[in-house]
């Protein structure tokens, strides 16, 4: 529906902020802890992750209709 689809984009918003943040966190002393690049690889994956489920979906909706339809859409 275009609500999940609105909603599966929101989620890869929130984490594409998410990398940024993280990366201000951890250079605030100007150095970086093998625990922090951890969090840093963390927040990328999650990133990737939601970035991936948007195209899983927006795949799915191009197999069932050749356009999006109007339910579908945001």
């Amino acid at each position: 529906s275009g609500e999940r689809l609105l909603k599966t984009a929101a989620r890869l918003a929130r984490e594409f902020g998410d990398v940024p943040r993280k990366l201000q966190e951890i250079t605030r002393d100007g150095r970086i802890k093998p625990r922090e690049l951890e969090q840093l690889k963390r927040e990328v994956y999650e990133m990737t992750q939601a970035g991936a489920a948007l195209v899983k979906l927006v795949e799915r909706l191009c197999e069932q209709h050749t356009t999006v339809r109007e339910e579908d859409r945001p």
